[in-house]
């Protein structure tokens, strides 16, 4: 998201967007990703929301934002320094990457 802090839909977690959580599933993450200048703001508009602050700003292009998520996504590792290196893998094999101007997602059925 970018430039829309107090304007953006970024409210996911509402039952509108991804539907009704139902027992014994696991939580979707959301994950805002803003550049480092826009991070207070974000901050404050949504407080509860998880932000992943570009490591350096971006000017207008969308490319390197989304690289960064592909490469979060495909590529990362947890390590917690020595002496407890992991090198445990996180990945995640299915994402969305959404606009911040999107309301909702739905499912168009055919039949057979």
């Amino acid at each position: 998201t970018k430039g829309r802090a107090e304007s953006g839909l970024c409210n996911w977690r509402a039952s509108h967007c991804l539907g009704e959580r139902r027992e014994g599933e696991p939580l979707v993450p959301v994950v805002l990703v803003v550049e480092p200048q826009e991070e207070a703001a974000y901050r404050k508009a949504w407080p509860n929301a998880l932000l992943l602050v570009l490591p350096r700003p971006n000017g207008t292009a969308i490319g390197f934002s989304r690289w960064v998520v592909q490469m979060l996504c495909s590529e990362s590792r947890v390590s917690f320094g020595p002496p407890h290196w992991t090198g445990r893998e996180l990945r995640l094999p299915f994402i969305w990457m959404v606009d911040d101007l999107l309301v909702a997602f739905y499912k168009l059925e055919q039949p057979l």
